[in-house]
């Protein structure tokens, strides 16, 4: 049931309106592609995955970089950071990386 209240108080943030001011402006789709890309040849030049791993979890990671509609997010989902009672969050902390982005990223990280 925690699960359950921390999907809707998230599903609140990501609904919210857009601050005015916000922190930062969150990442585009060409900076997460750029991004991807960099640690794909790493990963592969390093030796640390076999390529055809890395190819083929590329393209699958190809989902994620789709247009999307700017929400307000945390930046920096985890655990960690939602407390809950019960069933009742309580608080979510370290608000540092907050600002609009993609709601369906911040929940994938």
């Amino acid at each position: 049931m925690a699960w359950a209240a921390a999907g809707a108080a998230i599903r609140k943030l990501h609904d919210a309106p857009l601050p005015t001011r916000i922190g930062r402006a969150g990442r585009g789709i060409d900076e997460l592609a750029a991004e991807l890309d960099r640690e794909c040849e790493w990963l592969v030049a390093g030796g640390v995955l076999p390529a055809g791993l890395v190819a083929r979890n590329r393209e699958v990671a190809e989902a994620a970089l789709r247009p999307w509609t700017p929400a307000f997010t945390h930046g920096d989902l985890q655990i960690a950071h939602v407390f809950v009672d019960g069933d009742e969050v309580t608080g979510v902390i370290d608000w540092s990386e907050a600002g609009r982005g993609d709601a369906l990223y911040d929940l994938a990280i």
